[in-house]
């Protein structure tokens, strides 16, 4: 899935990236065109209610499959303009998309909104079946702080669900929990029935996978998972960066039962590629062999240092001269050594993230573990840390981190608001370097709004300024 380099430069992307993109009317009082960087990092600065936040939320809902959410943008219009010269554009006033491809093809269409909260019977439904609430359309919590995308989705679900089960029973309200079961599956993709719609492809062609990492992370990155009880008692979202770790869990064994399948497949071949060898046996000499038990000792030590190592390394002795031992030998040396690159890309990436952490992280030290996912560890007297202990600056990196390395797509764009939330001088002056050597081993687009001046140091032409130009009324 991610190519196993590293480097200090941004990876290409294979895709033509966003180059540009202009918004007309945005708050009703200014335009705004920002160009990117080249090499695939950018870093948009501007002051507070420039407008940086609402450039992140325009590009990541232009790129997504749905394009309604913007209509409830303060924009007039909105165009982004690829690499390759295709651009898309919205004009709001009209709930119209607009592309052009780079060979001179136009495609249009008209954009519906479909917020399911506007109608009445759902956000009845949602009221009496979770603890949440419905404010001009939008989800929110008891706080009155909007709910991020994927909770409000699963919302949705949970309210799908239990329209289904009231309407089944034929009990009280059955009329309002089948309009609003109605309204939910069309929304999701689903027929009244319950089973899978057939879904048309779209007729849009620039749709890029995209993820906006906004300044509320800790307090949702870990809501993608659905709660015990939902909908039955107040929902309180496990800690985010406990989450992770979970989730690190799981990356490791699944990175596992890979490498035994892949073992298994190289194991299965042995004999009938041993055979043919034995005929006409070419040993490696000893200086190909000493290279291949080294390269084989030393992956196997950064497998173990991540917790992808499911065994210790033994190596047998070769003891014997003959050109047919010295061939099987040599053979097995070699199956080893791509048994274990079998997790190679696997590796890198926890190898990225745990350096990441660790160059920001002072007085603590954080591992890799199978058990724990993720183990941080105090210097001064070797003991562990729980995880909803540490400082929010500490929660804020293993976030956004994570995010970066573990939920990236190729070809994608990745947003991030104000990366600089809750760390100090010296993690903001880290950070962007760390991207940098993140996007080798995640090669997609990254799109930094930030009003830091610290984090951009050094990193000059990687900045962008958004520069506003007052909005001529039409």
């Amino acid at each position: 899935m991610y190519p196993s380099r590293m480097g200090t430069e941004s990876a290409p992307v294979s895709v033509p990236m966003v180059r540009s993109i202009m918004v007309e009317g945005l708050f009703e009082e200014h335009d705004v065109e920002v160009c990117m960087a080249e090499g695939g990092i950018t870093l948009l600065f501007g002051t507070n209610g420039s407008g940086k936040s609402t450039l992140l939320r325009i590009i990541s809902k232009m790129l997504s499959q749905d394009m309604s959410p913007l209509l409830t943008e303060p924009i007039r219009t909105s165009t982004i303009v690829f690499s390759d010269g295709s651009r898309v554009r919205f004009d709001r006033a009209q709930s119209t998309w607009t592309e052009h491809t780079a060979r001179g093809k136009t495609r249009s269409g008209k954009i519906e909104s479909t917020n399911p909260l506007q109608d009445p019977a759902t956000r009845h439904w949602i009221l009496r079946s979770t603890p949440f609430n419905v404010v001009e359309g939008t989800l929110v919590d008891s706080d009155g702080e909007p709910v991020p995308q994927a909770l409000a989705d699963r919302v949705l679900s949970r309210a799908l669900e239990m329209a289904r089960l009231r309407q089944s029973a034929g009990t009280p309200h059955v009329a309002l929990a089948a309009a609003a079961h109605t309204t939910i599956a069309k929304l999701i993709g689903k027929r009244s029935d319950g089973r899978d719609s057939a879904t048309s492809e779209s007729p849009r062609t620039f749709i890029r996978p995209c993820r906006l990492i906004n300044s509320d992370r800790l307090r949702h990155a870990a809501t993608q998972r659905r709660p015990r009880n939902f909908g039955d008692e107040r929902f309180e979202p496990p800690n985010a960066v406990q989450w992770i770790a979970t989730e690190l869990t799981r990356v490791i064994k699944d990175a596992r039962e890979s490498s035994r399948s892949k073992t298994s497949d190289i194991d299965a071949t042995f004999f009938t590629r041993a055979l043919p060898k034995l005929a006409a046996p070419r040993p490696l000499d000893a200086e190909q062999r000493t290279s291949v038990i080294n390269d084989l000792r030393q992956l196997h030590n950064r497998l173990s240092d991540c917790a992808l190592a499911t065994s210790q390394l033994e190596l047998p002795s070769l003891t014997q001269s003959a050109p047919e031992v010295q061939t099987i030998f040599d053979l097995y040396l070699q199956d080893l050594l791509k048994k274990a690159q079998a997790t190679t890309e696997v590796l890198t990436r926890l190898e990225v993230f745990s350096h990441a952490l660790n160059d920001h992280l002072v007085g603590k030290v954080a591992t890799i573990n199978a058990e724990d996912g993720l183990r941080l560890t105090r210097i001064s007297d070797s003991k562990g840390v729980p995880l909803d202990r540490l400082s929010s600056g500490e929660q804020h990196l293993i976030v956004l981190f994570y995010h970066l390395i573990f939920d990236a797509q190729p070809s994608g764009v990745c947003l991030i608001d104000e990366p600089e939330i809750s760390l100090n001088v010296d993690w903001q002056h880290r950070f962007v370097g760390n991207v940098i050597k993140v996007s080798a081993v995640a090669p997609q687009q990254y799109i930094i709004a930030t009003h830091s001046p610290t984090l951009i140091r050094e990193h000059e032409a990687l900045l962008r300024p958004i520069e506003v130009v007052p909005h001529a009324a039409q």
